[in-house]
């Protein structure tokens, strides 16, 4: 519809010399390129302005007859020209407000522009109109008699006669061509529909016939009044043809108001219908946009896996279909009420109502396309990386594999050579399902690139149909290189390989059979088994590396191989079965050696670790015994009871090695090497553990018994001791007192005492001296009777501290020694005292007022 619109208006610029070209939307800037146009127009319209001028000083009859012709071109201009172009100027204005995100200011702009633009063409058809009938009197102007003018004869009134009613007649006949007119045009009015086309062509028939029907009336008014005038000024006969004029405008009044009255009708009803409509359209559109986003927030844009990513492209390419689809819905309900607003069909409440909830509805739906094209832009990235991605991994996969085919060079190692052989028979054989999973990718890439899903901009197209083509040719031509470059280079080596190795193991098997007649029995040390250990360890390795079972299954899978080597290698392998299980078995025994003698050997170390100190300290506290030192003989005690008691402790870890060594002798058999070491050991802790607890006992023993003799001693010499000091101070006393009784007494005259008074003080001192000497006699002779016993304590200190002196060392022996002669000397000195104390007469009896006794003599002395 459009490029026969445009191709119509081509024919008519060309008829006329009208500039005309269509908006080029494929611009680089289709702002300006739109720009252009609408200037463009304008032009057009003041161009025609300027035909419709007519300036002061023109009074040419023949320049004026022209000039009507003029008008009708300017109107056909307008209706060919001007209006499609106003039309293209919108749709092209609303597709770039669409898909630029335009400011306030510029969308403002816009419609600023095309309301002005089509103002201005309104304003030309009005000015067209109003300009021919202003030529029609200009021909009055110049055909009248009262004028002076030089080209007006009769001829000339005569033919601006017959133009003038020939004018008028067409103007009435125009006017009942109208009524005719409106009137079919009222009949297609009678609904509005349900369909956006319908409105908008009712609308525009509404406008249409109004602007029409307008255009007519004025017509019709003016044509009465130039009628009229006319025929006031005699230019026009009331009678006749030419009376008719002023009949069929009589007739053509009633004619006229009444379907003024009845379109008026007609447009009120027809427009609460539009507004109805154009409200229950703009709710749909609502609707479809709410659709449209919960749509679009059900895509994921952040998958990464590529047939996800596809699927939630897939999901949106449908949904801007769905958009497409609805977008002319929204451009109606945008167009049909920029319609209403210039038609006046809204108040002015129900105006910015309407045009608050489309700017809305704008808003809303230029938020949806951009998040649709985020998410397509996002979308379209992940797929055409996943893509290339995938692409380039089955490529990859191909030249990897061939390159390893290729690349591969046989190890000497014969289990190595096997892996290796495994490993391109792999590869060789995953060829197959390479080019497996190679078709299925290239399913996928055709399917997204091919049925228009994807539609890849230049530079990924390019990228992506190299790489399918390159998968293709992969595809059909690795499989066969891969199995020729296995079965003609690396099977013939394996095989050469194989054969080598089979003879090389059969020598190796028959020398190491040898080994399973070794025995630990001569082993003497725990060292010697560790090293006996790691040497079948390494055994171990060797024999596991030269494993029969893997060649077993290597010669069954390899078919190439000839029979008397299969044969070979299954007697191989039964022989080494055997080898294996005697090793295990041996390296269990050494292991299980080797284990508990280091447990054993831990204990003993530990044992021995506490043994030599303690000997050590042992030993020194042996080797003196300060017999004067008392704490110190004590606190030797409590050391020797201290290592007594962890002695006991150790004396339990020692029972338990026993039984250690005790099995682990049984399990090496007592003809065993090691089992006369285990004993030896063993044996040897047990004497230095024996001896110890012997020392230990022996000087506790010596320690008490020192003790308690000390202790014998010191109370023994406790006792004689208080003998000597009573018996020295009896002596003492009474040398003293008895030399007083024999006239040592003072005679000397207290202060103021008389003589008589001091006859009888000396009396009574005289008396009291008696009675005590007396007593003191009575006591020395109990101390001299208990002498003897005294002396028997004394002689049996001596006995024991020569005990003592001779099991003691040089420092306690002197310090023994010297104690003993002191105590002596003390002893000697109150035996020869009371010796001589015994020796002597007593005093004459009367110096003890008539008391007499008898004085014991010392006896039982031996010094």
């Amino acid at each position: 519809m459009w490029n026969h619109m445009l191709t119509k208006a081509d024919e008519f610029c060309k008829i006329f010399g009208i500039p005309f070209s269509h908006i080029d939307m494929s611009s680089s800037d289709p702002l300006l390129q739109w720009k252009r146009k609408v200037d463009e127009v304008e032009k057009w319209i003041a161009d025609a302005r300027e035909k419709l001028h007519l300036k002061n000083n023109v009074r040419d009859f023949a320049v004026l007859n022209m000039l009507p012709e003029t008008a009708n071109e300017i109107t056909r201009g307008i209706d060919n020209y001007c209006v499609p172009q106003l039309n293209e100027i919108t749709s092209r204005a609303q597709d770039i407000l669409n898909e630029k995100e335009s400011s306030g200011q510029k969308n403002a702009e816009i419609t600023e522009t095309i309301a002005r633009l089509s103002e201005k063409i309104n304003d030309l058809r009005q000015y067209t109109e109003s300009q021919k009938v202003h030529f029609i009197w200009l021909f009055e102007q110049l055909a009248s008699p009262h004028k002076e003018i030089e080209c007006c004869d009769d001829t000339s009134r005569w033919c601006v006669r017959n133009e003038t009613l020939a004018f008028f007649t067409e103007k009435l006949n125009s006017s009942e061509v109208m009524v005719d007119r409106v009137l079919e045009d009222l009949k297609k009015l009678r609904s509005v529909g349900s369909e956006a086309a319908v409105v908008r062509d009712q609308v525009d028939l509404i406008k249409e016939s109004e602007n029409y029907l307008q255009q007519h009336l004025s017509e019709f008014e003016e044509s009465k009044r130039q009628i009229v005038e006319m025929e006031d000024k005699g230019y026009l006969s009331t009678d006749g043809f030419e009376g008719t004029l002023k009949t069929k405008t009589v007739e053509l009044e009633p004619r006229m108001a009444a379907v003024e009255k009845q379109f008026s009708d007609t447009k009120n009803r027809l427009a609460k219908g539009v507004i109805n409509f154009h409200g229950q359209h703009k709710d749909d559109v609502k609707k479809w946009l709410r659709y449209c986003e919960r749509k679009l927030n059900e895509i994921n844009s952040d998958a990464d896996e590529i047939n996800s990513v596809y699927d939630e492209y897939c999901k949106l390419q449908e949904l801007r279909r769905e958009v497409i689809k609805g977008e002319q819905g929204f451009l109606n309900t945008l167009e049909l009420n920029e319609r209403l607003i210039a038609e006046a069909m809204l108040n002015e409440q129900q105006g910015k109502e309407y045009q608050g909830e489309i700017q809305a509805i704008a808003k809303s739906r230029n938020k949806l396309q951009r998040r649709i094209q985020e998410k397509h832009s996002r979308l379209y990235t992940t797929l055409i990386e996943g893509l290339n991605g995938m692409l380039s991994t089955s490529i990859h996969a191909f030249e990897e594999a061939q390159a390893t085919l290729c690349e591969t060079k046989l190890c000497e190692d014969f289990d190595t050579a096997t892996e290796q052989m495994n490993g391109a028979k792999r590869i060789a054989e995953g060829m197959v399902e390479l080019e497996e999973k190679a078709q299925g990718t290239l399913e996928l890439a055709t399917t997204i690139t091919t049925f228009g899903i994807l539609i890849l901009n230049e530079e990924d197209k390019t990228g992506v149909d190299e790489k399918i083509k390159q998968l293709r040719e992969h595809a059909s031509t690795m499989t066969g290189k891969s199995r020729v470059e296995f079965n003609r280079r690396l099977l013939d080596e394996y095989l050469v390989l194989f054969r080598k190795e089979i003879e090389d193991r059969k020598t190796w098997i028959a020398v190491n059979e040898n080994r399973m007649s070794s025995s630990y029995l001569e082993i003497e040390d725990l060292p010697g088994f560790q090293k006996e250990l790691n040497e079948h360890k390494e055994f171990e390795e060797e024999l596991n590396q030269k494993n029969m079972e893997k060649m077993a299954d290597a010669a069954e899978r390899v078919t190439e191989l000839e029979r008397n080597y299969k044969t070979d290698v299954r007697n191989l392998e039964k022989r080494w079965k055997v080898l294996k299980e005697w090793s295990n078995d041996y390296s269990l025994e050494l292991q299980k050696v080797v284990k508990e003698w280091k447990v054993l050997k831990q204990e003993q170390d530990l044992l021995v670790e506490w043994l030599d100190p303690n000997e050590e300290q042992l030993s020194k506290i042996n080797e003196k015994i300060n017999w004067s030192d008392e704490e110190g003989m004590k606190k030797q005690i409590v050391d020797l009871k201290n290592i007594q008691s962890e002695l006991e402790d150790k004396g339990v870890v020692l029972s338990q090695s026993h039984i250690k060594g005790m099995a682990l002798m049984k399990f090496l058999n007592d003809e065993a090497a090691a089992s006369r070491t285990i004993d030896r050991e063993l044996s040897q802790l047990d004497r230095r553990w024996n001896t110890m607890a012997k020392d230990i006992i022996a000087r506790i023993e010596l320690l008490r018994n020192i003790q308690y003799k000390q202790a014998d001693l010191k109370e023994k010499k406790e006792r004689v001791n208080t003998y000597i000091d009573d018996t020295n101070a009896e002596l003492d006393e009474h040398e003293t007192k008895t030399q007083r009784l024999q006239g040592n007494m003072s005679q000397d005259v207290e202060d103021g005492e008389t003589a008589r008074e001091k006859k009888v003080r000396m009396k009574k001192e005289k008396e009291t001296l008696q009675q005590d000497v007396v007593g003191l006699v009575k006591s020395l002779e109990e101390r001299i009777a208990e002498f003897p016993r005294s002396q028997a304590i004394v002689d049996r200190i001596n006995t024991a501290s020569k005990d003592l002196e001779d099991v003691a060392d040089e420092d306690s022996k002197a310090a023994l020694h010297d104690e003993l002669v002191n105590f002596n000397a003390r002893w000697l000195v109150i035996v020869t005292r009371l010796e001589d104390y015994s020796s002597t007469d007593l005093p004459d009896p009367g110096s003890f007022g008539c008391m007499g006794f008898v004085k014991r003599r010392l006896s039982g002395s031996t010094y």
